[in-house]
This record gives C-alpha cells, sequence and structure tokens, in this order.
C-alpha cells in the first residue's frame, strides 16, 4: 500500500516533511564520537541527505574522508592536534599520495585501496576542479559505484537523452539521481571511515562542548519520520 501525499506548492515545510520521511530509512549510523572535526562534519553530511540537500552531502563527505585520513594516518594512539600537528597532518599535499601512505601502514587493505582509489581519480577530483556536473557521468563506469546507478542510466544503456539530460543535466543530483548516489556514497563512506577509526585506540573526546556530542547523537537516535518530525516541531515551545 502506498502513501498518497498532497502538498500544495509553495508549501516548503511541507516537501521538506515528504524529503525527510523518503531519506530517513537509508541514514547511516552514527561513527564514535572521537573527534569534533570528523563527528561534526559527519553530523552535516547525513543532514543534508536527510534534508535533500544532495550535492552538499557529497562535498562535506568528501572532505570528511580526506580529513579522516589524514588524521588516522598521522597518530593511531591519540587523536592529533591541529595547531602542534599540522605539518605532519599535511605533509603529503595530494590525496593520492596520502591514500599510499595509509596503504603503506596498513591502514588500507582489499578493496578498501580500490575503492579509495576510484573515490579520488573520479569524485574528490572532480571536486577539487568545481567539475560537479561531470561526476554522475564519471562514476557510472567504475565498478566501485556500480551501486550508485539504477540500470536506465548505466554505461551498457548509452544514449544522446541519457547524456545531455540526465547524466550531465546540472538538476541531476537535486532528483532522484543524485539521491540514489548520495544514498551509496554515503554508506559507503561509513564503512571506510568507521573501519579507519576502529584501527586507533582513540578515547571518547569530552573535552568541552558536551552541547554538541549531545546533538550529534540526538540526530542520529532520532526516529526520523513524518509523524516524529510533526510532534517534534509542535513540542517545540518559543517563548515571547
Amino acid at each position: 500500500m502506498f502513501d498518497i501525499w498532497r502538498i500544495e506548492k509553495g508549501n516548503a515545510a511541507g516537501s521538506l516533511a515528504w524529503v525527510i520521511e523518503c531519506n530517513a530509512r537509508n541514514l547511516p549510523p552514527a561513527l564514535p564520537w572521537v573527534e569534533p572535526s570528523i563527528n561534526n562534519l559527519w553530523l552535516e553530511a547525513c543532514g543534508s541527505y536527510l534534508y535533500g540537500n544532495y550535492q552538499a552531502s557529497i562535498l562535506t563527505t568528501s572532505v570528511l574522508l580526506e580529513l579522516t585520513l589524514r588524521i588516522v594516518s598521522t597518530d593511531q594512539e591519540d587523536v592529533p592536534s591541529f595547531r602542534d600537528d599540522y605539518e605532519k597532518l599535511f605533509q603529503t599535499r595530494n590525496l593520492s599520495a596520502a591514500i599510499n601512505r595509509a596503504k603503506q601502514m596498513g591502514l588500507l587493505e582489499g578493496d578498501s585501496k580500490k575503492w579509495w582509489a576510484a573515490y579520488c581519480k573520479h569524485i574528490r577530483n572532480k571536486i577539487c576542479h568545481g567539475d560537479l556536473l561531470h561526476i554522475l557521468d564519471e562514476c557510472r563506469s567504475v565498478e566501485q559505484f556500480a551501486d550508485y546507478f539504477e540500470s536506465d542510466v548505466s554505461r551498457e544503456n548509452y544514449d544522446a537523452f541519457t547524456y545531455d539530460y540526465i547524466i550531465t543535466n546540472p538538476a541531476s543530483f537535486h532528483h532522484k539521481y543524485g539521491r540514489r548516489f548520495s544514498k551509496h556514497f554515503l554508506q559507503d563512506a561509513y564503512r571506510e571511515l568507521n573501519a579507519l577509526i576502529q584501527k586507533t585506540t582513540w578515547c571518547e573526546y569530552n573535552d568541552w562542548w558536551e552541547s554538541q556530542k549531545c546533538s550529534y547523537e540526538s540526530f542520529f537516535a532520532y526516529k526520523w519520520n513524518y509523524s516524529t518530525f510533526k510532534q517534534g516541531v509542535e513540542r517545540a515551545v518559543k517563548s515571547r
């Protein structure tokens, strides 16, 4: 049985409720609370996906992947300091070199090595040059990203209409194609990020900003759907 939504034109809040209902089931779990730079970026990436901002989710996830790889490669025992360990964190100026270093250290193994190489070449490099338009076209022939696409836009079904009006259309990321790509990219990123964090002996971050940890945990613990979203808004009281 299908739910039928009636959202009047211009009802942006209603559209947001519908998007949350659609995307909530695909949210990945929370990463362990280890460092605010990592965790708050993960929160922003997942929140962007939940609210239908798929390009923002992809961009934020990409930044987080590189940042986490650099942090873990620098020190697996204690979380490095951005002030004291800056030179170590950014001793390799490009991501390819950082990935190779992580491979040599045994931080990336098996299929992860192939996934990171594919991500760096086909997603991260496009983002760095502002070429978001061709990410879909670039990735649909890459084995590691096969699940990111429906069969009708795969390389095997290539045609001029698909290329011009779907794959390289500026609006694609804001349609079902961007939603599917963002969903699978986020899920793969969780797998890779969590695997990196598990290779450390970092303690839970508890220096300060307890409110940020609370917001982080609350987001991932919340049972996101239309009903809970509506109830939560109604229970939020604003005093005059």
